[in-house]
């Protein structure tokens, strides 16, 4: 099995991530041959509709259950000062090399690669860069060979740092 990596998109400090910047860091990764696969999900839209009899109106949206929920005014001041619907969105990305198993091996080459896509990042002035998942596979008895058990541990410590993450 190649190996594969699972890179996470950091934002600096102090940014929130915001629909145009990950537009823009999807647009570099596009940009050195990366593809989308699958479709992007939005869990929880918030909305406005622009409604001449009723201006204060504002709507969640929850696509995957088919659910809306009418909320007052009052919402757009909770969400702004929370922030927390902003801090949960998050960008993940995968890294395969095809000729490589080893896990040792494929260091050299994931350094390599962040250091390009962090060039192509800075060159857009985009606030934040990508970073690795680093589980300690040895910790789950885990050699140096490569396989669908090393992808299950970085996905589980992917969505444990978004959960943390939402927590900040």
């Amino acid at each position: 099995m190649p190996v594969k990596w699972i890179l996470h998109w950091q934002p600096n400090l102090g940014t929130t991530v915001s629909t145009q910047t990950l537009t823009e860091v999807c647009q570099c990764v596009e940009s050195i041959h990366g593809s989308k696969d699958g479709r992007w999900k939005a869990t929880l839209t918030y909305y406005k509709p622009m409604l001449r009899g009723q201006p204060g109106k504002y709507y969640f949206i929850i696509r995957s259950h088919r659910i809306i929920l009418e909320a007052e005014s009052s919402i757009q001041i909770i969400m702004e000062k929370i922030q927390s619907y902003k801090s949960r969105v998050s960008l993940n990305y995968e890294v395969e090399y095809l000729p490589i198993s080893s896990l040792e091996k494929s260091k050299r080459i994931l350094e390599d690669f962040v250091d390009i896509s962090q060039e192509i990042i800075t060159k857009k002035s985009l606030p934040g860069h990508f970073i690795p998942i680093e589980p300690n596979f040895g910790e789950y008895g885990l050699s140096d060979r490569y396989n669908s058990q090393h992808t299950a541990i970085q996905y589980a410590a992917a969505m444990a740092h978004l959960i943390a993450s939402g927590r900040n």
